[in-house]
């Protein structure tokens, strides 16, 4: 109680400013702050472990609910052996003591079309009032483990820290390594006995405000990843000393499993594969007879969170995660004498940079893939989509490590970056605008690389981003789609979107015609600011373009244009050239984004030029008839 008095005491200080728990460019301060974090995890074998946890959190607000980590999972091999809640007010008065048996009880997954044997502990806490104390204690024991949760003082924006501590006891003879990132975490190693005691100390930590275009949050925090030397879980036993051994036992419980395949199934191959065409295109038929008949369902008991069920059963119910989809494909292509490749990657968009290659741990890659090589180069295919394009590549897995699973030999690898010129986007839109104020729009869009990938969506739901280009002009109330299309070009690389729209353009009452020069403003992509924390990484290099032409079927007068535009800079280059000639009003514009890291410095130098921009890029064209 005397604890909980004076943090009660010292928050009163910090509400009146006298506490720089927080940083300037957040006056409001954290969601959620952690006064005291107390973690021991006592390893007995590669298999057997107990994890202590003692918490006192300030939630602040709804975001600090979110954040304060209230939901406690476990599954048929970790039980929560205790666990015991205590809330109290401001001033330190218990409002209710929460003990295990007031947990509602639930699947940890539900509702996305997966089943595990995850399950999660809940209680609502939103019926106190903010700000409340939160005193956290629970018990966990585990009957197999893979790895041992990564160590971050404060895991995510908007907490600050006063006192964090994690410790680690473990036999000698258990070869435990780690790896720290950043300063500022104390760490000590002792021996009690036959036990080695890891412990790790922190004192005080600000909050981090999430600021668009900064590093990954795990650049920006210090924090420590452990690895396992060996472990063992539901009966099966691995080696985690290199990438290697990992998909040394990947592969393992891949030639577990039954590759058979339905009589039927087997026909329609057989199809294929008599075909006179290439690899790649067998490849893609199969793909796209995949897509038709399987969808995603994941189903993950004990060992099946990471071994793939028999393509014989995906085969015949149809559905399955993506390692069973993944398995699936390949043994399709097996069959018809085309090898591809199990591959596991992080489907996220951190930084490439995360020093995966040399510290292997469980926790890193989520995702599995397939790699097909084909003609000198590698597709990187997604099978848990069924409406995504042969050989589409997420931007979240541009640059990104995977591990490569093979029988003879698994190794690391990236996915490689396109290249600056396959990143682009070109427009070219045609105007014609009659007398009577009538305009018919002829438009067609090329795009590749990472470009492509941000329409990729165009070509699965096109009907719903149509209503996104119905509104090129304010005045065009009642413009009319004629025709849309949208199609993949052979190889794969490029979108062609065509569209005719037409509308009716209102003269002013002086009987000027004023239009938008330009219908996408670029830099309001950009969005910082002056009080921003962080450097900036931008992560790929591109060229978007765009050519628009007006032309007029009378004699159009007093025309005003813009001025033409060349502007560089570390980021971009962006260059405008508008021209009046032969009675057609012609519009090029062009911008070269650059793949780099800016300084503090940089970025905040580039805030007034990009207002500059931005009011460059509401520029109009007026002419009469």
């Amino acid at each position: 109680m005397k604890r909980i008095k004076y943090y009660s005491i010292l928050f009163v200080f910090q509400f009146l400013g006298l506490f720089p728990l927080y940083s300037k460019s957040n006056s409001s301060g954290p969601d959620l702050v952690i006064l005291k974090s107390e973690t021991t995890f006592k390893i007995a074998s590669s298999s057997k472990a107990e994890l202590e946890e003692k918490y006192l959190l300030l939630v602040k607000n709804a975001e600090g609910l979110e954040k304060s980590e209230s939901e406690f999972y476990y599954d048929n091999l970790i039980k929560i052996q205790s666990l015991t809640i205590v809330i109290k007010d401001i001033k330190g008065e218990i409002q209710k003591k929460i003990h295990l048996s007031d947990f509602g009880d639930f699947s940890a997954i539900a509702g996305n079309g997966m089943y595990t044997e995850d399950r999660v502990k809940l209680y609502d806490f939103t019926q106190f009032s903010f700000p409340f104390f939160m005193e956290v204690s629970i018990e966990r024991k585990y009957n197999g483990f893979l790895h041992l949760p990564s160590f971050y003082p404060i895991y995510t924006y908007g907490i600050s820290a006063y006192q964090v501590d994690y410790k680690i006891e473990y036999p000698k003879d258990y070869n435990l390594t780690w790896k720290q990132f950043g300063t500022g975490i104390k760490s000590t190693i002792d021996t009690v006995s036959s036990t080695h005691v890891l412990q790790f100390h922190v004192d005080s930590m600000h909050q981090l405000v999430k600021e668009d275009y900064a590093p990954d949050f795990s650049e920006l925090v210090p924090h420590i990843v452990f690895n396992l030397p060996y472990f063992r879980y539901d009966k099966s036993e691995g080696d985690l000393s290199s990438w290697t051994n990992y998909g040394n036992w990947l592969s393992a419980l891949l030639n577990t499993l039954n590759s058979e395949l339905s009589d039927e199934t087997k026909k329609e191959l057989i199809a294929i594969k008599e075909l006179q065409i290439s690899k790649k295109e067998k490849a893609e038929m199969v793909y796209k007879w995949f897509q038709n008949k399987t969808r995603y369902i994941s189903v993950q008991i004990g060992i099946g969170g990471y071994k793939p069920s028999a393509p014989k059963l995906v085969d015949a119910f149809g559905y399955g995660d993506c390692k069973a989809l993944v398995y699936y494909y390949i043994s399709l292509l097996k069959f018809i004498d085309i090898e591809a490749y199990y591959c596991v990657i992080k489907s996220s968009y951190e930084s490439e940079t995360v020093p995966v290659l040399e510290h292997p741990n469980f926790t890193y890659f989520n995702h599995v893939i397939a790699a097909l090589p084909v003609e000198n180069d590698t597709l990187f295919i997604e099978c848990t989509n069924q409406k995504i394009p042969f050989g589409f590549v997420p931007s979240s897995w541009i640059g990104k490590p995977y591990l490569l699973v093979s029988n003879n030999q698994s190794y690391l690898s990236k996915v490689p970056h396109i290249t600056y010129g396959e990143n682009a986007s070109k427009s070219y839109r045609n105007y014609k605008v009659s007398k009577d104020y009538k305009m018919l729009a002829n438009e067609q869009n090329l795009y590749s690389g990472i470009q492509m990938r941000s329409k990729i969506w165009e070509l699965i739901e096109p009907k719903e981003q149509l209503q996104k280009t119905m509104s090129l002009y304010q005045s065009s109330k009642n413009r009319n789609l004629e025709n849309y299309e949208v199609e993949l070009d052979k190889k794969y690389k490029f979108i062609q979107v065509k569209e005719a729209v037409s509308c009716v353009i209102k003269p002013k009452s002086d009987g000027r015609i004023i239009l938008n020069v330009f219908e996408d403003k670029w830099m309001s992509g950009f969005n910082w600011d002056t009080t921003r924390l962080c450097t900036g990484v931008f992560r790929n290099s591109y060229i978007i373009s765009d050519t628009i032409i007006f032309e007029f079927d009378t004699l159009i007068k007093d025309v005003i244009l813009p001025e033409s535009l060349n502007h560089s800079n570390k980021l971009y280059n962006y260059e405008v050239k508008l021209s009046f000639r032969d009675n057609k009003i012609c519009v090029y514009r062009r911008i070269a984004i650059n793949k780099v890291n800016l300084s503090l410095p940089e970025m905040k130098a580039l805030v007034k030029e990009n207002s500059e921009m931005l009011k460059y890029e509401s520029s109009k064209i007026a002419f009469r008839f």
